[in-house]
């Protein structure tokens, strides 16, 4: 159970510092990685970039009939639209589906996704109770539970890690040089 207990930084640089924790590494390792934001006042500012298809949802079975049964409905009013009518074409009905569709995605995601940050932050949680024992030192069960939680809090940021990495390198894939 090594950790890293310090982080240096220059003193001009102190006040840019903020939101430190010590975490699992996302990496296969035994230390625990401390993260710190920095954010110094000069930078300008960034936005939250263009959204993509999460890739985890690419074969949900629910979600993907969702979409069928969307498209079909799309296609039929596509289908009903009277030649000359400038309120309501093929375009307008085509991004109020992909709005839809997106708007599904996001909310199915958020609900998988849900899963194991809640599950995160309860064992988080049980992890801070369980280390601020009294017995920790001399109960063996008290430490075998404490590296048990660690583990299993490890066990899942790499697993959400990994879904990251995994569509990082798909992006890389088709648009790396």
């Amino acid at each position: 159970m090594s950790r890293i207990d310090r982080v240096y930084a220059a003193p001009d640089t102190g006040k840019c510092l903020s939101g430190w924790s010590v975490e699992p590494s996302k990496i296969p390792s035994d230390h625990r990685m401390t993260l710190v934001r920095f954010a110094p006042q000069n930078v300008p500012f960034i936005g939250k970039g263009r959204w993509s298809w999460p890739l985890g949802l690419l074969h949900d079975e629910p979600l993907n009939q969702i979409i069928h049964t969307l498209g079909l409905e799309l296609q039929e009013r596509i289908g009903a639209l009277p030649l000359q009518d400038r309120t309501s074409n093929a375009q307008i009905l085509w991004q109020q589906f992909k709005d839809r569709i997106k708007k599904e995605a996001g909310i199915t995601a958020k609900s998988q996704l849900c899963k194991i940050s809640k599950r995160i932050v309860a064992l988080k949680k049980d992890l801070a109770e369980a280390t601020k024992s009294i017995t920790l030192d001399e109960d063996e069960h008290s430490r075998i539970n404490v590296i048990a939680l660690d583990c299993e809090i490890d066990h899942l940021e790499k697993k959400r890690y990994k879904a990251a990495h995994n569509g990082a390198q798909a992006h890389w894939f088709i648009k790396g040089e």
